[in-house]
């Protein structure tokens, strides 16, 4: 088998593989139809995010106290930005809702990277979601899809943790870019605004010296899906859309399942940009080429602010050598 083949080998998961994720797919929906019949469709969306968002954390094997932090920072954050919708202040409460997640990050690597987005989503006013119908859907989908993870008994996705500093760095990059961005676009009232932090999020990792070069791939996948994302959700219609992002769910989990962290990590990108581009769609191709060409601005800030981070992991160590 050639090397090529064998690549494209690895985007195809064993079927065993495929039918736990497409239990988990469903129950993701089901989460998003229970909050459609609690709360209408503003609760349905909700819900589904809020399901997406523990899918990292929960193969991460939090404790309850930590599970039960990381709803309540998100629900909270969520239903701060949705009460502010459409005002500059919306980019200090991303930030403030990224840093306050900083004890999870330290203990379980980067779980805190959809944030950002669905805080920063909720704030642009774009999806009419009212406080309450935020806290509810988020509450409702994280709550049962952690539950079903566990009792489906999926392996641990483990993950190897840079040093503290360069992790703290990560979080401070992560919070201060992606609420300056937001609060930067709603006050220049830049259409699709939220799209450089989408970018942002999902390419930017905590990475140190050691581990750069094994990022790379796993950077250049989810580059790839934030884009792919972002072109399938200006150029199809909301319904083919969310068809294609539960695909790309289902394949980004089962490669979970298999242990292929870079295949998982760039369908989900893959997966979140698109379900969020159908949720806000958008008819005109100026307005599509604005979504990606900003999309593909996030990613080159967030990829300088890695390289960045290298960079400052690496003098750290040098003057800690020298001394």
């Amino acid at each position: 088998m050639s090397d090529a083949t064998g690549r494209l080998a690895r985007w195809a998961p064993s079927v065993r593989a495929l039918r736990g994720a497409g239990i988990l797919v469903g129950v993701l929906l089901a989460c998003a139809l229970l909050g459609l019949v609690v709360g209408g469709a503003a609760v349905g969306i909700a819900a589904l995010l809020g399901a997406a968002s523990v899918i990292t954390l929960t193969l991460r094997g939090p404790s309850r106290g930590d599970f039960a932090w990381f709803v309540i920072v998100l629900a909270s954050g969520s239903a701060a930005s949705a009460a502010l919708a459409t005002e500059p202040i919306v980019g200090l409460v991303v930030t403030l809702t990224v840093l306050a997640l900083a004890p999870l990050v330290l203990r379980h690597g980067a779980v805190a990277g959809i944030v950002p987005v669905i805080v920063s989503t909720l704030g642009t006013g774009d999806i009419p979601v009212s406080p309450w119908s935020a806290v509810a859907g988020i509450g409702i989908g994280a709550v049962v899809a952690a539950l079903v993870l566990r009792r489906l008994g999926l392996p641990r996705l483990d993950a190897a943790l840079p040093a503290p500093r360069v992790i703290r760095g990560y979080l401070v990059l992560l919070a201060s870019l992606t609420g300056l961005a937001m609060a930067f676009g709603i006050a220049a009232e830049l259409p699709h605004a939220v799209w450089i932090v989408i970018a942002i999020s999902t390419v930017l990792v905590p990475m140190s010296h050691d581990t750069f070069a094994r990022a790379r791939p796993r950077i250049t996948g989810t580059v790839l899906g934030a884009v792919l994302g972002s072109a399938v959700a200006t150029a199809l219609p909301p319904a083919v859309s969310v068809a294609l992002a539960v695909a790309a769910l289902l394949f980004g989990i089962a490669h979970a399942i298999s242990g292929h962290r870079v295949e998982f990590v760039a369908l989900m990108a893959l997966a979140v940009v698109t379900l969020i581009g159908a949720a806000a769609p958008v008819d005109a191709l100026e307005a599509g080429a604005t979504r990606i060409g900003l999309t593909v601005l996030g990613t080159g800030v967030a990829i300088a602010a890695g390289l960045a981070l290298v960079r400052l992991e690496v003098g750290s160590s040098r003057s800690a050598s020298r001394n």
